[in-house]
């Protein structure tokens, strides 16, 4: 159970930014007066996203340390079972990133290509809990 919890930790932190990015191009669509069905919200929303796409990057290669570093902090263990424990938790990241797949917003070779960064994101979010946190013993 904490596995599923802390796979959301991560999930919250990335999908954030494109909860955000929703409201607000749903806010300006109504505003505008173009929100004339939800696919032309959609496509505005993806059009301001590939707009944006280096600041989107970004924010990804911060929040996803930064979930790791909190999923790490959550579990106080010695580094050997906290490694362990955020690699078991970077695998369910990896693998709810299938959706992406079904959806058709990425392709089979994008999705596994993505356990690399998601391993250096696990490295550097592991090695910020272990430099803030103290391991129990």
């Amino acid at each position: 159970m904490k596995y599923l919890r802390d796979i959301a930790i991560v999930i919250f932190l990335t999908t954030s930014m494109n909860i955000f990015f929703f409201i607000w191009i749903t806010i300006d669509a109504f505003n505008s007066g173009n929100a004339v069905s939800l696919k032309t919200i959609f496509e505005t929303m993806l059009f301001t996203q590939m707009a944006l796409g280096g600041i989107l990057q970004l924010f990804y290669m911060i929040a996803i340390p930064l979930g790791f570093w909190i999923v790490g902090c959550l579990n106080k263990k010695n580094i050997k079972e906290r490694f362990f424990y955020l690699g078991y938790v970077g695998i369910g990241v990896w693998l709810l990133e299938l959706i992406y797949v079904a959806l058709k917003l990425s392709s089979i070779t994008q999705w596994f290509s993505s356990i690399i960064p998601i391993f250096i994101f696990i490295i550097l979010g592991g090695g910020l809990s272990l430099l803030t946190c103290k391991a129990k013993k």
